[in-house]
C-alpha cells in the first residue's frame, strides 16, 4: 500500500480537485493542513513552491498538474 500525503490549505480549490483525484485513484491519504499541521514558511522551503502538494511514499509528486499525469501514467496500477 502507498503512503500518501498532500499538504494542503484552505480555501484551495486545487487541493479540493487533488483531494477528489486522490478519491477517484482509490488511494487513502494523509491531509496535512496549513496552520493547523505545518509551518507555511517550512513547507515551501522544503517542499513544493504552492498548494497542493502531493507526497508518495517520500517522494514528491508535485501538484494538482503533476498528480494527474502521475495518476494518468500509473492508473492501470493503482487499486
Amino acid at each position: 500500500m502507498l503512503k500518501v500525503e498532500i499538504y494542503t490549505k484552505p480555501d484551495c480549490i486545487f487541493c479540493v480537485k487533488t483531494k477528489d483525484l486522490l478519491k477517484f485513484a482509490n488511494l487513502e491519504y494523509t491531509e496535512l493542513v496549513k496552520d493547523v499541521h505545518f509551518d507555511g514558511n517550512a513547507y515551501k522551503e522544503r517542499l513544493w513552491p504552492s498548494y497542493p502538494c502531493v507526497v508518495i511514499d517520500g517522494s514528491i509528486i508535485g501538484g494538482y498538474k503533476e498528480f494527474s499525469a502521475w495518476v494518468a501514467a500509473n492508473i492501470l496500477f493503482l487499486g
